[in-house]
């Protein structure tokens, strides 16, 4: 009798053992920020967590973590950021696009060259953006615009050949609006040449852009600095300047990035 109680009594207890050890998750795969990727990679060794990635450029780690772990570890003031579930690879809902408003930036950068300058437009939309108005200012020692073109329509000269030297705004009719469909660039042409013929060269910060699209949306050039050309901030946190003062640009280069990502992959 009472070895048939104590047999029952075993039985009761792994009964209750087994669903709580079958609803056990798998560890989080997460990231966590702080000031040091060292000393939080320290912090995920002492809770008993494994780190998969040593972040030490952001002042990060991946780890993988249990839930329980991962409380302990966001108790500290060592994490200033985290994300805690990398391996959530579920596609977000998609959500319509707002009717009525549009997305074109800019680039960041004005490209000058020997006859007038270029600037690339992108629309991170999927519909159409039509351009509505456009607003220029350059130097004056460049003389008046002979062209201009956005992607592959050229603009009729009857829009600005008689605008201000130095400045012109151009509103498009309805039906002959220029339109962004995935990128298209701006490019503006002088009587002189920016590159050759103007003491001191011209820069980025001496000329200013305005695009506005139907939707009540614009993109402006970015202010470039005075030394924006041999300095730009880019180039600086890359390393790159170096090159450059070396007048090796890597302009007409391919360069393709291959990244992993944080969390672990499994193709």
């Amino acid at each position: 009798m009472k070895y048939c109680m104590r047999t029952a009594s075993l039985w009761f207890c792994l009964s209750l053992c087994f669903p709580a050890l079958a609803a056990e998750p798998d560890p989080l795969l997460v990231l966590l920020q702080g000031s040091s990727s060292a000393e939080i990679a320290s912090l995920v060794d002492q809770v008993g967590g494994t780190v998969t990635h040593d972040l030490h450029l952001i002042n990060a780690v991946g780890a993988n973590l249990s839930r329980q772990q991962l409380r302990k570890v966001l108790k500290s003031p060592l994490i200033e950021r985290h994300i805690d579930d990398l391996s959530d690879t579920r596609l977000p809902e998609d959500h319509p696009e707002e009717e009525g408003s549009c997305r074109v930036r800019g680039h960041i950068e004005l490209e000058v060259t020997s006859s007038g300058i270029v600037w690339p437009l992108y629309n991170k939309k999927s519909v159409p953006a039509f351009l509505e108005s456009l607003e220029l200012e350059w130097p004056l020692a460049l003389g008046a615009v002979t062209s201009i073109s956005f992607g592959d329509l050229v603009i009729a000269p009857a829009l600005y050949r008689d605008g201000a030297s130095g400045s012109l705004k151009i509103d498009f009719p309805p039906a002959r609006r220029p339109v962004v469909v995935d990128r298209a660039d701006l490019q503006v042409s002088f009587q002189s040449s920016p590159s050759e013929r103007t003491d001191p060269p011209v820069r980025q910060s001496d000329f200013t852009l305005k695009a506005s699209f139907s939707g009540n949306c614009n993109t402006e050039l970015v202010p470039g600095y005075e030394n924006n050309h041999g300095d730009f901030y880019y180039n600086y946190v890359g390393g790159v300047d170096a090159l450059h003062r070396q007048g090796i640009t890597g302009k007409g280069v391919t360069v393709a990035v291959v990244d992993s990502g944080c969390g672990s992959m499994k193709h």
